[in-house]
């Protein structure tokens, strides 16, 4: 990473709403730039942003439907120079008490 770009690492926590997407794409627009080589294509940027998308929905629309709309649903961001790992993290119901976790990795190269 050189320098004035944003840490390799971030975090988001957002409610169970798919209303909150919004605000999922706006965080990812704005990491985004700093993060993908200068060469990266349009379309590398749409496949990263179209599955962390997909994740955020398929854990409210799934995972958290029997649960109450503000429970909490982490995003982490992990840039190197070479790729992006991104990590969608549900919480389960009290019947199932695992945590779920979707993580994509996105290459650069």
């Amino acid at each position: 990473m050189e320098i004035g770009q944003p840490p390799p690492t971030a975090a988001l926590q957002l409610s169970s709403r798919l209303e909150q997407m919004e605000a999922l794409v706006a965080w990812f627009d704005q990491l985004w730039p700093a993060a993908a080589p200068a060469n990266a294509p349009e379309a590398l940027r749409l496949q990263a942003q179209t599955a962390l998308v997909e994740a955020f929905s398929n854990a409210v629309r799934h995972a958290h439907r029997d649960l109450p709309a503000d429970t909490a649903i982490d995003i982490r961001w992990m840039a190197s120079h070479n790729a992006l790992l991104l990590e969608v993290m549900d919480q389960r119901s009290e019947e199932h008490t695992s945590e779920l976790q979707s993580q994509f990795r996105i290459s650069y190269a």
